[in-house]
This record gives C-alpha cells, sequence and structure tokens, in this order.
C-alpha cells in the first residue's frame, strides 16, 4: 500500500477526489494518484495526491488536461487541491448524472466519461453517501425461501463512474 495511503485517504474522506465515490462500498482501497504526474515535473508529496477509484485513476492517466469538444480549446481537468468540487460539478438528482458546470468540469467528465442514467424507471433518491440512488422494493410472498412476505429493497447507488448494489431484506 501506498505509504501516503492513510493521510490522503483521511483527508479525502475516504471518497475518490473525481467523481466522490465512497471507498466504503468498494471492496479494495482507493488509488493515491499525482494530480500532476512526476513525468510532469509534479512532486512526491502530499500537496500533489490526491485519492482516486480505479475508473478515475486510469481515465486521468498521467493527463493534466483535455480538449473541449464543444470549443476545441485544451482546458484543465478539475484540480482536487485547487478547485472545490461543488463549484465544478453538480449532480442532477433526476438522471444521476454529474454534469460539469464550469470549463474544467465539463472537460473533465468529457474526459473521464460519461455514463448513462438510471433506465429502470424507479424514482431516485439522494442517498446517504451523497450519491443519486434508485431504490426498486418487492416483497416476494414466502417464494424466496426466507419466509412468508420477506420484503427484499435493492439500491443501485451510483457516481460518475461507478454503479453498485447494496441489498437489505427484511
Amino acid at each position: 500500500m501506498n505509504r501516503y495511503y492513510t493521510a490522503i485517504a483521511g483527508r479525502a474522506n475516504h471518497r475518490c477526489e473525481y467523481c466522490q465515490a465512497p471507498e466504503l462500498i468498494f471492496n479494495f482501497p482507493f488509488e493515491v494518484e499525482h494530480i500532476i504526474p512526476l513525468s510532469g515535473q509534479g512532486e512526491n508529496d502530499e500537496a500533489n495526491l490526491a485519492l482516486a477509484c480505479r475508473s478515475c485513476n486510469l481515465r486521468k492517466g498521467t493527463r493534466i488536461s483535455g480538449i473541449m469538444l464543444a470549443s476545441n480549446t485544451e482546458v484543465s481537468f478539475f484540480h482536487p487541491r485547487q478547485d472545490k468540487w461543488s463549484e465544478n460539478f453538480q449532480v442532477d438528482t433526476q438522471s444521476g448524472k454529474i454534469i460539469g458546470i464550469t470549463s474544467s468540469g465539463k472537460v473533465t467528465i468529457e474526459i473521464f466519461g460519461d455514463e448513462q442514467c438510471f433506465s429502470s424507471g424507479s424514482p431516485t433518491i439522494m442517498d446517504s453517501f451523497g450519491f443519486v440512488s434508485v431504490v426498486v422494493q418487492q416483497t416476494l410472498n414466502g417464494k424466496s425461501g426466507l419466509g412468508e412476505n420477506t420484503t427484499f429493497t435493492r439500491r443501485e447507488h451510483r457516481s460518475r463512474r461507478s454503479l453498485w448494489c447494496s441489498y437489505n431484506i427484511y
């Protein structure tokens, strides 16, 4: 494990600093990545390190900027140490999409990729992790082997990069 992991993960509240996915949901620790890569003269110190989920880290790679499709201009990616997430992105609670609201936010989403909306048709809610979720609740009427009228709830949680499910059986 990276020697900076404990400090960086604590500072990030164990969330990906790019898509805000909570590390708790995944079965492995997130990665400590260089915001400005060492190959681009970035430093190997805490000020240049961010916690990133695997998907964001792979999509970012060694880049610090990208070409915005609409304007064909180069724009710097969201920078977790210099930029405030809520000033660059917002969550559309109806669709579950993260939307870039600044040039930096928009190019980050364009390059890192954009997730499709929930397609289940179920209502969406903001879950306890601060992520858009869809809740599908079903009573199994004893057909599950779990007992008569067992209620099963599946919550599909999403961030810009990930979709994961949690289940409750009552």
